[in-house]
């Protein structure tokens, strides 16, 4: 029988070795049993559907630590890279999510006023934020750039769970101006493949967004599936804001089943609705 000797470098076998946080219970009306290492979740929307508040959301559960003291903050104490592309994340609306999480978990908390000095919640803050790192993109080279050190920055730091682009469809039309031939789904399989080559085996959560619209004509969307795969989404979130109402939906689409939800947006944030789920 023949044998294939497998090589790998000795930063490929650091990695292979490290031991980063689990992102389970994330937020469990949208990942049931999730999300595990190395999956790969899309979320989709209209225009001020909510895409970049529910990332923003699900990056101030990642950072906030689990507890302080006695007072459960129900965190994940991970760590996180932010590709900003589109530009439409705000740090003042992380922070606002997170004083919101501390204040609530305190105010339920009946020993709260004896534990916590003054300030503390400030401390905790900055603590959190010390987790995520954030790279700005301006255009299309800088945006390829920020992928291909994505393995450098993960293999130097093994708290980092989770990578969030927001958006992978932003340069979009900047490369087709320069004379690159792409269909939106080839453009968004393309750069998927890049993100995912350069996080490869380093047991992270990979999450992006595109608008609802970035989709190539007579293309229908693929299926998830239920394990990691090149060019493959484990999870797919599509987020919608009803013209002229102020309501919103989502339908969260995994590979065993699909969850109707309803929710609502305000300082605090998103608040879901009961779901309805469909095997």
């Amino acid at each position: 029988m023949e044998q294939c000797i497998q090589t790998e470098t000795g930063a490929q076998l650091l990695t292979r070795l490290m031991s980063r946080p689990s992102l389970q219970g994330l937020e469990q009306i949208l990942f049931e049993d999730g999300p595990r290492q190395n999956e790969v979740i899309e979320i989709s929307g209209n225009l001020s559907s909510g895409k970049t508040l529910l990332l923003t959301q699900l990056l101030a559960k990642c950072l906030l630590p689990k507890k302080y003291k006695d007072i459960k903050l129900n965190g994940l104490c991970a760590g996180a890279i932010l590709v900003n592309t589109d530009h439409h994340f705000e740090i003042t609306t992380l922070i606002n999510l997170m004083k919101f999480t501390i204040n609530n978990a305190m105010q339920t908390d009946r020993l709260a006023n004896n534990l916590v000095p003054p300030g503390i919640i400030d401390t905790i803050i900055e603590d959190s934020l010390s987790r995520l790192t954030v790279v700005n993109c301006y255009e299309s080279t800088q945006f390829l750039l920020a992928l291909q050190s994505l393995e450098y920055i993960l293999s130097n730091n093994e708290k980092i769970a989770m990578i969030v682009i927001d958006s992978i469809s932003s340069y979009y039309w900047q490369d087709r101006e320069c004379g690159e031939a792409w269909s939106m789904d080839a453009y968004l399989s393309n750069y998927l493949k890049i993100a995912q080559k350069n996080i490869i085996n380093q047991k992270v959560v990979l999450l992006y967004s595109r608008p609802s619209n970035f989709i190539s004509v007579g293309k229908e969307t693929t299926a998830c599936v239920s394990a990691p795969e090149e060019d493959k989404v484990n999870y797919r979130i599509q987020l919608k804001k009803w013209e002229n109402t102020t309501e919103f939906s989502a339908t969260v689409h995994s590979a065993t089943n699909r969850i109707d939800l309803k929710f609502t947006i305000s300082d605090e944030g998103i608040k879901w609705k009961l779901p309805k789920v469909e095997k």
